[in-house]
């Protein structure tokens, strides 16, 4: 039985393996034809991708992300991780130096605390399975992000933009409770060095740390803006050929593959600040491809993040209603759901349809999810 069943799965393992080929070689065809008969959609897509990582990325993430950086490999962490290492065990079940990357993670933006984690499993500080749990719960979009940009600039209530984050970060800590309860009652990998204390300075010489924190911090930066332009380029086509005939969808669309544009059309269509906090914890594709650039060979099930992003989702979303109603905080007048296209402001509408641009996005798609079966 064991012989048979094993046969069965090496040939839906082969089926799943041509099929994922199969769509990855079309879909390089079809965008490929699209950028060439396309061309100006797909520059369009460019630059707007790299002014949004100029006027956004970069200005809110950069130097939070290299401020962490230089205090993890300067050693200072070790002296701001004292006070938290109680809270740190007894809540998450981790060693104090841990918290590092859950504070920076919720303080400094998406790519931060897989940064932070990465370079404490580097240092041999954490095992990698509290690496594969730490990704789970510690990364957020940030007060930069979230209370700067998407509250006080695009939804022009600055105390909207400090609910969301609160939501975002409370419903973080509730899943690593959860987690860090379940690895203490299931099994006991991480109880060999949670209380293990460590004297070890990385660089005492300040300078050197400095340059090593800019030099790691501008190739994650570099990887992070690359994969918003090529993202900015796809939402690009999908907009100009038109693949939903609602709006609303192809906003969500949007929102799920990259979140900075996806707030934005989400925004611009009125949606409510629950909505938002949901798109802000699940935080798009493209920044889940950060965070696994960015962890590097660590081997993780990207299809449990991925169920845990969802919950992180639904728990803002759930918290934000409910904080939005106990204290009556007013908000501009808007319904998601009635938004027609013809409300949609004329710069930002569907010009044309294509069955080639179409084709090829719907391919791409195809491709992530069966990708999942695998993982």
């Amino acid at each position: 039985m064991y012989i048979i069943n094993k046969n069965y799965q090496n040939k839906i393992n082969k089926y799943v393996i041509i099929t994922k080929n199969l769509i990855l070689f079309t879909t390089i065809i079809l965008l490929s034809l699209c950028m060439i008969f396309a061309s100006k959609i797909s520059s369009s897509g460019v630059i707007r991708g790299l002014k949004f990582c100029s006027e956004i990325l970069i200005p809110n993430l950069f130097p939070f992300m290299a401020l962490s950086s230089f205090i993890i490999y300067s050693g200072i962490i070790f002296k701001l991780t004292n006070f938290f290492s109680k809270i740190t065990n007894f809540l998450f079940n981790m060693p104090e130096i841990a918290s590092s990357a859950i504070i920076l993670g919720q303080l400094g933006g998406y790519p931060v605390g897989a940064k932070v984690t990465r370079d404490l499993l580097d240092e041999n500080l954490i095992t990698p399975s509290q690496a594969r749990r730490l990704i789970l719960f510690c990364v957020g979009a940030g007060p930069a992000f979230v209370i700067n940009i998407v509250g006080s600039l695009l939804f022009k209530n600055q105390k909207i933009g400090i609910l969301m984050l609160i939501s975002q970060i409370f419903s973080s800590f509730l899943i690593g409770i959860f987690l860090g309860i379940q690895s203490r009652f299931l099994n006991k990998e991480n109880f060999e060095i949670k209380n293990k204390k460590t004297t070890k300075i990385y660089d005492p010489n300040l300078s050197n740390s400095l340059v090593r924190a800019c030099e790691s911090t501008s190739i994650v930066t570099i990887n992070m803006c690359a994969l918003v332009i090529i993202f900015s380029v796809l939402i690009s086509f999908l907009d100009y050929f038109h693949i939903s005939q609602n709006y609303l969808i192809s906003t969500g669309i949007t929102a799920l593959l990259e979140i900075t544009q996806g707030i934005h059309s989400l925004i611009t269509v009125g949606a409510s600040p629950c909505v938002l906090s949901f798109a802000l914890s699940w935080g798009g594709i493209c920044v889940h491809m950060q965070v696994k650039s960015i962890l590097g060979d660590l081997k993780f099930s990207y299809f449990k993040f991925v169920i845990f992003r969802v919950i992180h989702a639904i728990l803002s979303f759930m918290l934000t209603y409910i904080v939005l109603n106990c204290f009556k905080i007013s908000i501009p007048a808007s319904n998601f759901f009635s938004i027609i296209p013809s409300q949609v402001p004329a710069e930002i509408q569907f010009s044309s349809n294509n069955i080639i641009g179409s084709t090829a996005l719907i391919f791409t798609c195809i491709y992530f999810l069966i990708s999942l079966i695998q993982i």
